[in-house]
């Protein structure tokens, strides 16, 4: 018998785009899955289109959290009801290529593997409008995960069940960096065994603004609060030093988001020293006067009229040595 895969799609207020998501499931070459969406307590119509789906085709399911609990929780409530022996994580504005479940499950079964990572391609409004190619070619994916070089996202890969239960999920105190969260777990795991697929895309990220609920100072505070505490994790976690030394650069990437905002005036000069507080304090006996002052130099450069390449670039390099 041909094994189940689990489609899990988080869902919150998608109504513009759930449905394309979801015919991009339907529409699969491979037949035996079944599809899982986990609504976080929308009220803009997303309900109506799933309920409409689900009438249609009873491999689609559904289920309803009783408060906003974010996509984590919403990800592990779907992973408890999967009957499938794979699970693949889809975002209810992407989609999958229709050759995209029969590819994974060819690859997947040539070995062993706990996970198996693919390419993705990019969208805005509709596929083809960009060229971009997310390809996971990374030689060394846990340090680029620790540096937020992010060597794949959510989308691409898809993963055994068991591991996933072995792992423990998403750890839902996270706001944001969830899945590179989860992702650097799963490649710490002793034993773990993954292969990656870098030829043809089976799977598209949309890029689309209109998808986006944007308040910055909301966005980076979760984006702080997250990154402190993916830091302050994997320092205890991690037995190499110089891997530890990597985690600083998520933590200066972050210092770059802001000052981006604040270049751009979304967010005022208060909140900006009010933020940057929060991102310095930091607990760790790492974080020391050393990259605070190197963070400095940054502020310095990245508030210029014009735009120096390389500093940024250097900076991490220093960070790191």
């Amino acid at each position: 018998m041909k094994p189940l895969i689990s489609i899990i799609i988080p869902s919150y207020n998608k109504v513009k785009f759930i449905k394309e998501t979801i015919n991009s499931v339907i529409n699969q070459t491979y037949t035996n899955w079944e599809l899982i969406i986990v609504d976080d307590g929308s009220n803009d119509g997303t309900l109506d289109v799933i309920h409409e789906s689900k009438k249609n085709d009873t491999r689609i399911k559904s289920l309803i959290n009783d408060l906003n609990s974010g996509a984590n929780f919403s990800r592990n409530q779907g992973i408890k009801e999967a009957r499938g022996t794979y699970v693949i994580f889809l975002d209810a504005d992407d989609l999958l290529k229709s050759n995209c479940l029969e590819n994974r499950l060819a690859f997947i079964e040539k070995g062993n593997f706990d996970f198996c990572v693919f390419s993705m391609g990019v969208f805005t409004s509709v596929i083809g409008d960009s060229s971009y190619k997310w390809i996971p070619n990374s030689t060394e994916p846990l340090s680029d995960f620790l540096k937020h070089e992010l060597p794949w996202s959510i989308l691409q890969p898809i993963w055994r069940k068991d591991f996933l239960i072995k792992i423990n999920g998403f750890d839902e105190s996270f706001q944001r960096l969830q899945d590179v969260e989860m992702h650097t777990r799963a490649l710490i795991e002793p034993g773990v065994n993954y292969a990656v697929e870098t030829n043809l895309e089976d799977c598209y990220y949309r890029i689309d603004e209109e998808r986006k609920n944007f308040s910055a100072y909301n966005f980076l505070e979760r984006r702080i609060l997250s990154s402190n505490l993916y830091c302050s994790k994997f320092h205890k976690m991690l037995k190499d030093p110089l891997l530890k030394k990597k985690l600083y650069v998520t933590i200066y990437k972050t210092y770059l988001q802001l000052l981006y905002q604040y270049k751009l005036k979304t967010i005022t000069k208060k909140e900006f020293f009010e933020l940057k507080q929060k991102l310095f304090s930091i607990q760790s006996p790492s974080m020391q006067f050393f990259h605070k002052s190197l963070f400095s130099v940054g502020y310095f450069f990245s508030l210029l009229p014009f735009r120096i390449p390389g500093i940024n670039w250097f900076i991490c390099k220093v960070i790191i040595f």
